[in-house]
């Protein structure tokens, strides 16, 4: 990261987090550090629980995750799909005919 790229995080995000995103660059550059973020919501508002018709929201069966586990464009590595069906974790996606849209998984030990 150059000075102007600093300059700009400054302007569009605030010191903190241009300071922030710099301590991070600095700390994955002797071992990979990542922060995950996530949200719980509650209550859903009935109107985003429409969807587009192309679309068909499911749970996804093991047989499906793991179709879709042999694509590198839906970035779900065996390993990780093996430890979350080990869990129980379940996952819910959106299909677009044989195509994943999107998909989420749940985890089995959820509130």
């Amino acid at each position: 990261m150059d000075l102007i790229e600093f300059n700009c995080n400054i302007k569009q995000f605030g010191a903190v987090n241009a300071l922030e995103d710099v301590a991070l660059r600095a700390l994955n550059r002797g071992f990979f550090f990542k922060i995950l973020k996530g949200i719980k919501i509650d209550a859903v508002h009935p109107d985003f629980l429409k969807c587009d018709e192309k679309y068909c929201g499911m749970f996804l069966n093991e047989g499906m995750l793991r179709k879709f586990a042999e694509r590198p464009e839906y970035d779900l590595s065996k390993r990780f799909l093996c430890e979350a069906l080990a869990k129980g974790d379940e996952c819910y996606g959106f299909l677009n005919g044989d195509e994943l849209a999107s998909y989420v998984f749940q985890s089995a030990d959820r509130d």
